[in-house]
């Protein structure tokens, strides 16, 4: 449908100096003087405005569709983002867990201890952030070491109701 708007208001505009198959538009075959006259430069510059105007609409109503089928998820209203930190320093500090290949072993109280430490550490930053209204929870996922670093794998569980954007 639109490509055949499209091609009649090409051959409107430039008439015989472009290639239109003459089977779209019977009219033309007829030989009226609009559609043997020759086409001005100012007339292809307005059949290529239309085409871009048309183009454009067509993309803008494309958008506003796939955004519009994004926010349609009435299954699940949480976002879940999955992080991670890396720990080069700080094992000193008081209630810290120590480095140790233990924190590998999930069902160890090694790995207990260092998740709900680091669990609370990040849920008090990002109870501090633009994110605070709209967090659930945080949970650590899992640890691994890394030369002299410790490296901890988190979730973030958000409200998409509440996230400002």
């Amino acid at each position: 449908m639109y490509l055949i708007i499209f091609f009649f208001l090409l051959a409107w505009f430039c008439g015989d100096t472009i290639f239109i198959p003459r089977f779209f538009f019977p009219v033309l075959q007829g030989g009226s003087s609009w559609a043997t006259r020759e086409a001005r430069p100012v007339d292809v510059f307005l059949a290529l405005a239309v085409a871009l105007v048309v183009i454009a609409v067509l993309c803008i109503a494309g958008l506003a569709i796939y955004l519009g089928a994004m926010r349609i998820d009435a299954r699940s209203s949480d976002i879940l983002l999955d992080g991670r930190l890396q720990v080069s320093g700080g094992a000193h500090s008081p209630g810290a867990p120590q480095l140790q290949t233990a924190l590998l072993n999930s069902s160890s109280t090694a790995f207990q201890h260092a998740a709900r430490y680091y669990s609370n550490l990040l849920e008090r930053v990002y109870k501090r952030s633009e994110l605070a209204p709209a967090l659930r929870s945080v949970s650590v996922r899992g640890f691994n070491l890394r030369q002299a670093n410790l490296v901890v794998f988190f979730r973030l569980q958000l409200d998409r109701r509440r996230t400002t954007t």
